[in-house]
Protein backbone atom coordinates (compact mmCIF):
# COMPACT_ATOMS: atom_id res chain seq x y z
CA UNK A 1 0.00 0.00 0.00
CA UNK A 2 1.13 3.37 -1.20
CA UNK A 3 1.28 5.88 1.93
CA UNK A 4 2.86 9.75 1.76
CA UNK A 5 4.07 10.60 5.65
CA UNK A 6 1.04 12.20 7.55
CA UNK A 7 2.11 15.45 8.06
CA UNK A 8 -0.03 17.97 9.07
CA UNK A 9 -1.99 20.06 11.47
CA UNK A 10 -3.33 17.77 14.46
CA UNK A 11 -6.36 20.02 14.32
CA UNK A 12 -7.25 19.35 10.82
CA UNK A 13 -6.35 15.34 11.47
CA UNK A 14 -9.00 15.25 13.78
CA UNK A 15 -11.58 17.32 12.12
CA UNK A 16 -10.90 15.80 8.44
CA UNK A 17 -9.59 11.97 8.61
CA UNK A 18 -7.34 9.84 7.00
CA UNK A 19 -8.43 8.74 3.38
CA UNK A 20 -8.04 5.51 1.91
CA UNK A 21 -8.25 6.41 -1.88
CA UNK A 22 -9.55 3.40 -4.32
CA UNK A 23 -7.16 1.91 -6.45
CA UNK A 24 -6.87 2.65 -10.17
CA UNK A 25 -10.48 1.51 -11.44
CA UNK A 26 -9.24 -1.20 -14.02
CA UNK A 27 -7.31 -2.90 -11.68
CA UNK A 28 -8.45 -5.73 -9.32
CA UNK A 29 -10.98 -4.05 -6.84
CA UNK A 30 -10.66 -6.23 -3.81
CA UNK A 31 -7.23 -4.46 -2.63
CA UNK A 32 -9.49 -1.73 -1.72
CA UNK A 33 -11.46 -3.52 0.78
CA UNK A 34 -8.93 -5.26 1.99
CA UNK A 35 -6.60 -1.41 2.90
CA UNK A 36 -10.15 -0.80 4.27
CA UNK A 37 -10.31 -3.16 6.66
CA UNK A 38 -6.58 -3.46 8.14
CA UNK A 39 -6.55 0.55 8.11
CA UNK A 40 -10.05 0.73 10.31
CA UNK A 41 -8.38 -2.15 12.95
CA UNK A 42 -5.48 0.01 13.57
CA UNK A 43 -7.17 2.86 13.98
CA UNK A 44 -9.18 1.11 16.59
CA UNK A 45 -5.86 0.10 17.81
CA UNK A 46 -4.04 3.04 18.24
CA UNK A 47 -6.92 5.62 18.39
CA UNK A 48 -4.82 8.45 16.77
CA UNK A 49 -7.76 10.81 17.27
CA UNK A 50 -9.20 10.98 13.55
CA UNK A 51 -11.75 8.48 11.44
CA UNK A 52 -11.23 6.30 8.17
CA UNK A 53 -13.18 8.24 5.22
CA UNK A 54 -12.95 5.79 1.70
CA UNK A 55 -12.37 7.85 -1.22
CA UNK A 56 -12.48 7.29 -5.33
CA UNK A 57 -9.07 7.17 -6.90
CA UNK A 58 -6.76 9.75 -7.11
CA UNK A 59 -3.55 10.34 -10.15
CA UNK A 60 -0.57 11.09 -8.04
CA UNK A 61 3.08 9.40 -9.68
CA UNK A 62 2.73 6.81 -6.80
CA UNK A 63 -0.57 5.48 -7.29
CA UNK A 64 -0.45 5.13 -11.06
CA UNK A 65 1.68 2.02 -10.01
CA UNK A 66 -1.41 0.65 -10.17
CA UNK A 67 -1.45 0.23 -13.67
CA UNK A 68 -3.03 -3.61 -15.08
CA UNK A 69 0.02 -4.21 -17.09
CA UNK A 70 2.03 -5.05 -13.72
CA UNK A 71 -1.04 -6.48 -11.38
CA UNK A 72 0.02 -4.00 -8.60
CA UNK A 73 -2.98 -2.87 -7.38
CA UNK A 74 -2.22 0.32 -4.92
CA UNK A 75 -5.37 1.86 -2.37
CA UNK A 76 -3.53 5.10 -0.95
CA UNK A 77 -3.78 6.23 2.58
CA UNK A 78 -3.34 9.82 2.65
CA UNK A 79 -5.12 13.18 4.87
CA UNK A 80 -3.08 15.74 2.76
CA UNK A 81 -6.25 16.81 0.55
CA UNK A 82 -8.61 19.66 2.83
CA UNK A 83 -12.07 19.86 1.65
CA UNK A 84 -13.22 19.93 -2.08
CA UNK A 85 -10.10 17.64 -3.09
CA UNK A 86 -7.65 20.63 -2.57
CA UNK A 87 -3.93 19.72 -1.22
CA UNK A 88 -3.15 21.47 2.31
CA UNK A 89 -0.97 24.44 1.15
CA UNK A 90 2.30 23.13 2.86
CA UNK A 91 2.33 20.13 1.53
CA UNK A 92 5.80 19.80 -0.12
CA UNK A 93 6.86 22.79 0.97
CA UNK A 94 9.55 24.60 3.76
CA UNK A 95 6.43 24.62 5.88
CA UNK A 96 6.44 20.84 5.81
CA UNK A 97 8.10 20.72 8.89
CA UNK A 98 8.39 17.49 11.33
CA UNK A 99 6.76 19.09 14.06
CA UNK A 100 3.44 18.97 12.58
CA UNK A 101 4.22 14.80 12.08
CA UNK A 102 1.42 13.30 14.20
CA UNK A 103 3.15 10.17 15.67
CA UNK A 104 -0.07 8.65 16.72
CA UNK A 105 -0.60 9.12 12.99
CA UNK A 106 2.24 7.40 11.61
CA UNK A 107 2.31 4.55 13.77
CA UNK A 108 -1.38 4.02 12.53
CA UNK A 109 -0.25 4.18 8.63
CA UNK A 110 3.20 1.81 9.78
CA UNK A 111 0.75 -0.70 11.25
CA UNK A 112 -2.20 -0.49 8.61
CA UNK A 113 0.12 -0.84 5.62
CA UNK A 114 2.38 -3.45 7.48
CA UNK A 115 -0.95 -5.23 7.84
CA UNK A 116 -2.03 -4.77 4.65
CA UNK A 117 0.95 -6.18 3.14
CA UNK A 118 1.90 -9.19 5.39
CA UNK A 119 -1.78 -10.59 4.71
CA UNK A 120 -1.62 -10.74 0.73
CA UNK A 121 1.87 -12.00 1.63
CA UNK A 122 1.06 -15.06 3.69
CA UNK A 123 -2.15 -15.16 1.85
CA UNK A 124 -2.80 -18.90 0.40
CA UNK A 125 -5.79 -20.63 -1.18
CA UNK A 126 -8.26 -20.48 1.90
CA UNK A 127 -7.48 -16.89 1.90
CA UNK A 128 -7.93 -16.37 -1.96
CA UNK A 129 -11.39 -18.43 -1.36
CA UNK A 130 -12.73 -15.68 1.37
CA UNK A 131 -12.03 -12.91 -0.63
CA UNK A 132 -13.43 -14.30 -3.99
CA UNK A 133 -16.71 -15.39 -2.14
CA UNK A 134 -17.04 -11.99 -0.23
CA UNK A 135 -16.46 -10.08 -3.59
CA UNK A 136 -18.93 -12.17 -5.78
CA UNK A 137 -21.58 -12.07 -2.94
CA UNK A 138 -20.81 -8.39 -3.06
CA UNK A 139 -20.70 -7.66 -6.80
CA UNK A 140 -24.29 -9.98 -6.87
CA UNK A 141 -25.81 -8.17 -4.38
CA UNK A 142 -25.24 -5.16 -6.12
CA UNK A 143 -26.23 -5.63 -9.91
CA UNK A 144 -29.03 -7.52 -8.85
CA UNK A 145 -30.26 -4.06 -8.09
CA UNK A 146 -28.70 -2.16 -11.03
CA UNK A 147 -31.32 -1.25 -14.12
CA UNK A 148 -28.70 -0.41 -16.54
CA UNK A 149 -26.93 -2.78 -18.50
CA UNK A 150 -23.84 -1.01 -19.34
CA UNK A 151 -23.45 -0.58 -15.28
CA UNK A 152 -23.80 -4.21 -14.85
CA UNK A 153 -21.43 -4.86 -17.50
CA UNK A 154 -18.84 -2.83 -15.79
CA UNK A 155 -19.33 -4.75 -12.84
CA UNK A 156 -18.64 -7.82 -14.56
CA UNK A 157 -15.37 -7.05 -15.63
CA UNK A 158 -14.05 -5.69 -12.25
CA UNK A 159 -15.11 -8.84 -11.03
CA UNK A 160 -13.24 -10.57 -13.81
CA UNK A 161 -10.44 -8.75 -13.05
CA UNK A 162 -10.51 -9.28 -9.49
CA UNK A 163 -10.74 -13.24 -9.69
CA UNK A 164 -8.27 -13.18 -12.41
CA UNK A 165 -5.57 -11.56 -10.18
CA UNK A 166 -6.67 -13.46 -6.91
CA UNK A 167 -5.40 -16.61 -8.98
CA UNK A 168 -1.93 -15.71 -8.19
CA UNK A 169 -2.82 -16.98 -4.73
CA UNK A 170 -3.13 -20.46 -5.66
CA UNK A 171 -0.84 -23.02 -3.78
CA UNK A 172 -0.34 -26.30 -5.15
CA UNK A 173 -2.71 -29.00 -3.76
CA UNK A 174 -6.18 -28.31 -4.39
CA UNK A 175 -4.93 -25.70 -7.67
CA UNK A 176 -8.13 -27.76 -10.02
CA UNK A 177 -10.65 -27.52 -6.94
CA UNK A 178 -9.68 -24.07 -6.66
CA UNK A 179 -10.16 -22.84 -9.97
CA UNK A 180 -13.32 -24.39 -10.43
CA UNK A 181 -14.69 -22.58 -7.67
CA UNK A 182 -13.67 -19.75 -9.35
CA UNK A 183 -15.24 -20.13 -12.36
CA UNK A 184 -18.58 -21.06 -10.66
CA UNK A 185 -18.14 -17.60 -8.82
CA UNK A 186 -17.83 -15.60 -12.40
CA UNK A 187 -20.71 -17.91 -13.79
CA UNK A 188 -22.83 -17.10 -10.56
CA UNK A 189 -22.18 -13.09 -11.45
CA UNK A 190 -22.34 -13.52 -15.04
CA UNK A 191 -25.88 -14.58 -14.61
CA UNK A 192 -26.95 -12.18 -12.85
CA UNK A 193 -28.03 -8.74 -13.53
CA UNK A 194 -29.19 -6.85 -16.75
CA UNK A 195 -27.41 -8.20 -19.92
CA UNK A 196 -26.02 -5.53 -23.19
CA UNK A 197 -28.24 -5.77 -26.00
CA UNK A 198 -26.55 -5.95 -29.28
CA UNK A 199 -23.82 -3.40 -30.52
CA UNK A 200 -25.57 -0.34 -31.77
CA UNK A 201 -24.02 0.25 -35.44
CA UNK A 202 -23.86 3.91 -35.60
CA UNK A 203 -20.42 2.72 -33.60
CA UNK A 204 -19.04 0.76 -36.26
CA UNK A 205 -16.55 3.45 -37.83
CA UNK A 206 -15.27 3.45 -33.38
CA UNK A 207 -14.28 -0.56 -34.21
CA UNK A 208 -10.28 0.14 -33.78
CA UNK A 209 -8.84 -1.33 -30.77
CA UNK A 210 -6.30 0.88 -29.17
CA UNK A 211 -3.25 -1.10 -27.94
CA UNK A 212 -0.57 0.52 -25.47
CA UNK A 213 3.08 1.13 -26.58
CA UNK A 214 4.14 2.28 -23.29
CA UNK A 215 4.18 1.63 -19.73
CA UNK A 216 3.49 4.90 -18.65
CA UNK A 217 1.06 8.19 -19.37
CA UNK A 218 2.67 11.37 -21.21
CA UNK A 219 3.41 14.27 -19.07
CA UNK A 220 1.28 16.67 -20.74
CA UNK A 221 3.43 19.93 -20.16
CA UNK A 222 6.26 18.08 -21.75
CA UNK A 223 4.21 16.63 -24.75
CA UNK A 224 4.33 18.43 -28.38
CA UNK A 225 1.67 20.39 -29.26
CA UNK A 226 -1.22 20.34 -30.79
CA UNK A 227 -1.47 16.83 -29.40
CA UNK A 228 -1.38 17.81 -25.87
CA UNK A 229 -3.90 20.25 -25.97
CA UNK A 230 -6.41 17.88 -27.89
CA UNK A 231 -5.72 15.41 -24.70
CA UNK A 232 -7.06 18.00 -22.64
CA UNK A 233 -9.48 19.18 -24.46
CA UNK A 234 -11.45 15.79 -24.05
CA UNK A 235 -11.42 16.07 -20.39
CA UNK A 236 -10.95 12.54 -19.88
CA UNK A 237 -8.33 11.19 -17.44
CA UNK A 238 -4.62 10.12 -18.54
CA UNK A 239 -5.07 6.60 -16.65
CA UNK A 240 -8.17 6.41 -19.59
CA UNK A 241 -4.83 5.11 -21.36
CA UNK A 242 -4.73 1.84 -19.47
CA UNK A 243 -8.27 1.00 -20.62
CA UNK A 244 -5.93 0.23 -24.34
CA UNK A 245 -5.02 -3.62 -24.46
CA UNK A 246 -5.73 -4.31 -28.11
CA UNK A 247 -8.87 -6.25 -27.08
CA UNK A 248 -11.32 -3.53 -26.33
CA UNK A 249 -12.25 -0.99 -29.00
CA UNK A 250 -13.01 2.52 -29.06
CA UNK A 251 -16.51 2.13 -28.32
CA UNK A 252 -16.30 -0.48 -25.46
CA UNK A 253 -13.57 1.65 -23.83
CA UNK A 254 -15.83 4.80 -24.18
CA UNK A 255 -18.44 2.85 -22.30
CA UNK A 256 -16.30 1.73 -19.72
CA UNK A 257 -14.81 5.07 -19.13
CA UNK A 258 -18.24 6.21 -18.66
CA UNK A 259 -19.28 4.31 -16.31
CA UNK A 260 -16.15 5.25 -14.07
CA UNK A 261 -16.27 8.84 -14.55
CA UNK A 262 -20.45 8.46 -14.01
CA UNK A 263 -21.27 10.74 -17.31
CA UNK A 264 -21.47 9.78 -21.07
CA UNK A 265 -18.18 9.78 -22.87
CA UNK A 266 -18.64 9.35 -26.74
CA UNK A 267 -16.68 7.22 -28.83
CA UNK A 268 -16.02 10.38 -30.43
CA UNK A 269 -13.96 11.59 -27.35
CA UNK A 270 -12.57 8.72 -26.92
CA UNK A 271 -10.85 8.22 -30.53
CA UNK A 272 -9.79 12.04 -30.54
CA UNK A 273 -7.80 10.82 -27.08
CA UNK A 274 -6.14 7.98 -28.54
CA UNK A 275 -5.43 9.29 -32.18
CA UNK A 276 -3.17 12.10 -29.96
CA UNK A 277 -1.79 9.10 -27.85
CA UNK A 278 -0.95 7.90 -31.10
CA UNK A 279 0.53 10.54 -32.34
CA UNK A 280 3.20 11.07 -29.53
CA UNK A 281 4.21 7.44 -29.66
CA UNK A 282 2.28 6.24 -26.69
CA UNK A 283 -0.54 4.05 -28.40
CA UNK A 284 -0.79 2.15 -31.93
CA UNK A 285 -3.93 2.40 -33.35
CA UNK A 286 -4.40 0.04 -36.36
CA UNK A 287 -7.02 0.92 -39.08
CA UNK A 288 -11.01 -0.16 -39.52
CA UNK A 289 -10.50 -3.50 -41.47
CA UNK A 290 -12.93 -3.72 -44.52
CA UNK A 291 -15.12 -6.32 -45.26
CA UNK A 292 -14.75 -7.95 -48.64
CA UNK A 293 -16.71 -6.56 -50.88
CA UNK A 294 -18.91 -9.25 -52.77
CA UNK A 295 -18.53 -9.51 -56.67
CA UNK A 296 -21.80 -8.21 -58.10
CA UNK A 297 -23.71 -10.75 -60.22
CA UNK A 298 -26.41 -10.37 -62.79
CA UNK A 299 -29.47 -12.13 -62.88
CA UNK A 300 -30.04 -15.13 -65.62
Amino acid sequence: MTSRSISTLQRFLRSEGSVLADTIPMSAAFVDRIGATTTRSAIRRLRPGYRLVSGPFVSTSDTLAGDPQYGFPCPWITNHYRRGGKAWAGYHSSADVPRLLSPAGLATVTLSSASYLVYLANAGNRELLEVAESETHRVIQQIRRLRKADRAEYERLQHHVTIDRLKRWMRDGSRAEVLSLLNGMESAVGRSGPRPGPASRRYASYSRLPRRTRPITPTLENSREPMATQIRETGLPGWTLFWADGSRSIAAIAKLVSQELEREVSPETVSRFFEAHESLGYVDLPPVARSPRRPNRRPG
